[in-house]
């Protein structure tokens, strides 16, 4: 699934480098500036503990989306709107993301494959 690596594992990866490394830029906002020395100044644990939290977040935010965009989730006032996701093949050809009766939900798929919360605790057998 794109959205586990272009949305999901990009933000969790972006933001926790930002954390670690300092954020990007020659003049940065002083608020990332200061969470980048808060992050600096954390132990070792600490700091994986934050990364847990900024993956939990992520997975959060595009599983919520992926609800709304499913429909299981109204973001309007009934009667509900629907929303459609279609792809556009270099055909042409429409196919349906989402809203299709025959195949799992966009917010299942993605679950399935990324669920920080079932992950083996603690990560790499590592101890916090």
């Amino acid at each position: 699934m794109a959205i586990e690596n272009v949305v999901y594992s990009a933000t969790v990866d972006g933001a926790v480098a930002d954390l670690r490394d300092g954020p990007p830029g020659r003049d940065p906002h002083p608020r990332l500036r200061a969470l980048h020395e808060w992050y600096d100044a954390l132990e070792a644990a600490d700091q994986r503990m934050v990364a847990e939290v900024v993956r939990d977040a992520a997975h959060a935010a595009v599983f919520r989306f992926l609800c709304v965009l499913d429909g299981v989730v109204a973001i309007d006032d009934p009667p509900h709107e629907q929303l459609r996701v279609l792809a556009v093949g270099a055909d042409g050809r429409e196919i349906a993301v989402n809203g299709d009766a025959s195949s799992d939900d966009l917010h299942d798929k993605f679950n399935a494959r990324v669920h920080p919360p079932s992950d083996v605790w603690p990560p790499n057998g590592s101890t916090l």
